[in-house]
């Protein structure tokens, strides 16, 4: 903890505040150095100092402490943000970024672990910026992957850190035709076959839940005093009071270039693209309509969106 003493005022830049060793008080003084006329105001009564020059903090550890930065750390932090600016509007230069980055980072006093953070945000805004049509060209997947390794991040953070974004980059390259086969599919591919995906998902059915609901039918007369005999029956009916959707089966969803197919641990279900009528999107879920199978088929699945966008460029292949 800095001694008690003058420091530069965090509250103005142009004064001088007395520090009494544990916090600061009321007392300023209009000299900015050292020395400086008019002379500092004496020290309040609590201060135990018993020169009350004006000191510097030579080693900058009390400004650190309140959070004061150098105007020559403000200026690098300007600098800094401006590098990172760059990235996102693809006006960087890969041979200067990673030293000036470096060097800006450096003399604004910005800890690793705030820069790095600072550097996965601007990945997240570089690709907002490069998919805000939704399509994903060979040139833009380069300039993605080429920009997160200029600020030096790992291509792993999209498994992890930026799942979303990784899923985000997927759909976009399946909205521009650009699709990767995949060689560890469950599903065993026919001739001439290519697998491109492999997500986990569920088949569900529409159960309708039934309630009984019934009544005295019969008549009830008197025989003796005390004594009643009933005739009739109880009639009652099981009658619809709603729906549910349940789980019926477990399994993955393939998707393939020439038909989706469903692996679950009960059944399995194909759906040819050429037989397919439509798809239905839900927040959670995806219902496939084909020609061959009366009623649709709804499937859970996390990742509705990339499961139709697959289905969308793998049919237009197989067209």
């Amino acid at each position: 903890m800095p001694v008690a003493g003058w420091y530069a005022n965090p509250d103005n830049a142009e004064q001088l505040r007395w520090w009494d060793g544990t916090k600061w008080t009321d007392a300023v003084s209009d000299a900015q150095h050292p020395g400086a006329a008019p002379a500092p105001a004496p020290a309040p009564a609590t201060a135990t100092a018993s020169d009350p020059t004006p000191q510097t903090d030579s080693r900058g550890f009390f400004s650190r402490m309140m959070g004061v930065k150098s105007d020559a750390a403000k200026a690098a932090a300007v600098t800094y943000n401006g590098l990172l600016a760059s990235v996102v509007d693809g006006s960087a230069d890969p041979a200067t970024f990673p030293a000036a980055i470096e060097a800006a980072r450096s003399e604004a006093e910005i800890s690793v672990k705030q820069d790095r953070s600072s550097r996965i945000e601007t990945a997240r805004a570089l690709v907002d910026r490069v998919l805000a049509d939704d399509y994903l060209s060979e040139d833009e997947d380069q300039e993605i992957f080429g920009s997160m390794e200029m600020m030096g991040l790992e291509p792993e953070l999209f498994e992890g850190t930026l799942t979303d974004v990784s899923k985000s980059i997927l759909i976009a390259r399946a909205n521009a035709g650009r699709l990767s086969p995949i060689d560890d599919s469950q599903m065993v591919a026919k001739a001439g076959e290519v697998v491109y995906l492999d997500v986990a998902a569920q088949m569900l059915k529409e159960v309708t839940i039934r309630q009984y609901k019934g009544g005295y039918g019969g008549v009830s007369f008197r025989v003796a005093k005390g004594v009643r005999f009933n005739t009739g029956a109880v009639r009652g009916k099981m009658v619809p009071v709603g729906t549910e959707i349940q789980v019926i089966d477990t399994g993955l969803l393939c998707i393939s270039n020439k038909r989706a197919v469903f692996l679950g641990d009960k059944k399995t279900q194909e759906f040819s693209y050429d037989k397919l009528l439509g798809m239905k999107l839900f927040s959670d879920a995806i219902t496939l309509q084909v020609s061959n199978r009366q009623n649709a088929t709804t499937l859970g699945t996390t990742s509705p969106d990339l499961i139709a966008a697959y289905i969308n460029a793998a049919s237009q292949e197989h067209i």
